[in-house]
């Protein structure tokens, strides 16, 4: 438990490095010691083929409030299991477009 104390505080020290590096330097993380990492939030509005399994339309409008069109993440219908930027770029240029087109 101790140790993940001390890593938390690592942690927290190294994010006001710019502020106080000799902080992080007492921590003993070295350069390549630590790792970030971040995560996509995927699903939460998922599209699908009905109003009752889905937040939106597979073109990413919502079903409940019309011209309301999702283009990120959250229109997968699970989360991907890898990295899916290119798939977030290709839902939101496929969405924008369709909502592009109707605008005009």
């Amino acid at each position: 438990m101790w140790s993940s104390i001390r890593r938390g505080l690592a942690v927290v020290a190294l994010a006001c490095a710019s502020l106080a590096p000799a902080a992080a330097d007492a921590c003993g993380w070295d350069a390549g010691r630590c790792a970030f990492n971040s995560f996509h939030i995927m699903g939460s509005a998922r599209m699908g083929g009905s109003p009752e399994d889905s937040a939106c339309n597979p073109t990413g409008e919502t079903w409940d409030v019309r011209d309301l069109v999702v283009c990120d993440g959250s229109a997968f219908p699970t989360a991907s299991g890898v990295n899916p930027m290119v798939s977030i770029e290709a839902i939101a240029h496929m969405n924008a477009r369709g909502l592009a087109a109707r605008l005009v």
